[in-house]
């Protein structure tokens, strides 16, 4: 019996109701999963998918509404505590995506600032912001944290203020520049993520 969970199915940029290219294919005890847009590891989160047990990563092209998330999903696995090899299965290009920052960054001597949303119970435990410091250690960056704002439509919280701060503090400690948004709007639903039309 082969399982489809679609994760995402949204172009160019994410909506509130609909996260970007992503579908978890599971046959036989495999996992796969096909494309890996921003949104990514809310959406397998939402979905009750387990990040441990992926066994293959299947990007068709190089878009970034389809490869975004995956250095995101990448850190995730890795924290989970896995140790078997993970194959990623991309067209010509895949890898020099993945280290296309690095290069950025080593032939201009500029600045890129990483945007990381902190999903509580997720994504903002200390070790997490130790396996974000292992990634990123020597690059020439600067992290933006975003505490991700409540939507009614998804069941992800914001982290608690100390688990910001602790999160922030371990990149510091680590000589990875660290700074957390300035939230403004949260009081009319207008902060960041939270903006959208509504219908009555």
């Amino acid at each position: 019996m082969v399982e489809i969970t679609l994760l995402g199915c949204g172009g160019s940029m994410p909506v509130p109701n609909r996260f970007l290219s992503s579908l978890l294919i599971n046959y036989r005890g495999r996992k796969i999963l096909i494309d890996c847009g921003e949104g990514t590891q809310v959406s397998m989160k939402i979905a009750n998918c387990g990040f441990k047990t992926i066994d293959y990563i299947c990007i068709t092209h190089l878009h970034g509404d389809h490869i975004i998330g995956l250095p995101g999903i990448l850190s995730t696995i890795g924290n989970c505590g896995r140790t078997e090899m993970l194959t990623i299965i991309g067209p010509k290009g895949i890898k020099e995506v993945i280290d296309a920052c690095k290069y950025y960054i080593e032939s201009t001597n500029r600045r890129v600032t990483f945007e990381y949303s902190l999903i509580k119970g997720v994504n903002d435990s200390i070790d997490d912001a130790n396996q974000l410091s292992k990634i990123l250690k020597g690059m020439l960056c600067h992290v933006n944290l975003i505490p991700i704002n409540k939507v009614e439509e998804r069941d992800y919280e914001k982290p608690d203020k100390t688990y910001v701060y602790k999160f922030r503090d371990m990149l510091n400690e680590k000589n990875i520049p660290a700074t957390i948004r300035r939230e403004m709007g949260a009081d009319i639903n207008g902060a960041c993520g939270q903006l959208r039309r509504k219908h009555k």
